[in-house]
């Protein structure tokens, strides 16, 4: 059955907006959003090693070696020596 359409507008409200005038934001929330954003400017300026570090770990052997050794239980690589 279908669904009947109101002949009122329906009034949308975002979830996502944040009114900033409107209330207080937590001092919680303040210092999380700030380190977030020094976290995303690091990245940001790191950006160029860490793709250099993603190429050299995800060469041919990089993942399957670690896996490889850990399935047969190599002592060499696993820190079980």
């Amino acid at each position: 059955m279908a669904r009947k359409k109101s002949p009122l507008p329906r009034k949308s409200r975002s979830r996502t907006t944040i009114q900033l005038g409107a209330t207080p934001i937590h001092p919680e929330l303040v210092k999380r959003l700030d380190e977030a954003a020094l976290l995303l400017k690091n990245i940001k300026e790191q950006l160029p090693e860490l793709e250099k570090l993603l190429r050299a770990a995800d060469d041919h052997w990089g993942m399957e070696d670690g896996v490889y050794r850990f399935y047969h239980q190599s002592r060499s690589r696993v820190g079980c020596a």
